[in-house]
């Protein structure tokens, strides 16, 4: 199993076995111009290349709508379906929010689910065969302006 990781101060992603996780940290209050950071340190991990992802919400506490917005919009560049890990009535009503959008944009799979490996094996039937790629560990430190 391939494993390569990269942390931000927002969000860890780990590419494991072709599928892109991103854990989001605990408390977060996501607002556009952490959003923006997100998207792109996901983008800069992942080098253009498109993958199956997890977003694992549980621990976002807020999120303004033009977060909401940005990551309903923009996280779809580079992922080939999306699942979102929930648990609490905050994340899935930001999964419920997200899916919506989505599906109404006729975009990528994406569903909600509150088991990661359930999340991780639904994953699967996206995978690409050859779209494990070598990247290297690293720390993205992003600065947000204020």
């Amino acid at each position: 199993m391939k494993k390569k990781q990269v942390n931000s101060r927002f969000v860890n992603f780990t590419l494991e076995d072709g599928i892109l996780i991103g854990e989001y940290m605990k408390g977060l209050e996501a607002t556009l111009e952490i959003a923006k950071e997100c998207v792109k340190a996901r983008i800069e991990f992942t080098q253009g290349n498109s993958y199956p992802a997890l977003a694992d919400i549980r621990y976002i506490t807020s999120a303004t709508k033009e977060a909401r917005d940005y990551f309903s919009k923009d996280e779809n560049i580079g992922v080939t379906a999306g699942a979102m890990l929930v648990n609490s009535a905050f994340s899935t009503l930001l999964g419920n929010f997200y899916l919506k959008i989505t599906f109404k944009k006729n975009a990528i799979p994406t569903k909600l689910f509150s088991n990661k490996a359930s999340a991780i094996n639904w994953l699967r039937q996206f995978k690409q065969e050859d779209s494990e790629i070598e990247l290297e560990a690293t720390d993205i430190q992003p600065e947000i302006k204020k």
